[in-house]
């Protein structure tokens, strides 16, 4: 007896084609990471990993942080918003 796998939702499947991709998020105090996205969960947290911090204002400076955890503080339900 053999089964197929459930079929993966369209939302599903595009997110997981961004795995391993280079994302970049900029946070509000003006810092940005870059690095390969990994994981992402329920609440819309987001795992990057091989991180570059690259700081705000005139003497920019980038720093290797390896991983990075961003904590989504978004408090939107699924489908509120844009």
């Amino acid at each position: 007896m053999s089964s197929s796998p459930p079929t993966e939702a369209p939302a599903i499947a595009a997110l997981r084609a961004t795995l391993n991709k280079s994302y970049r998020i900029s946070m509000s105090d003006g810092r940005t990471f870059e690095g390969a996205f990994i994981c992402t969960d329920r609440e819309k947290n987001i795992i990057l990993q091989d991180a570059v911090e690259t700081s705000a204002g005139e003497n920019k400076i980038e720093r290797e942080v390896g991983m990075v955890s961003y904590i989504s503080t978004s408090k939107q339900k699924d489908g509120e918003g844009t």
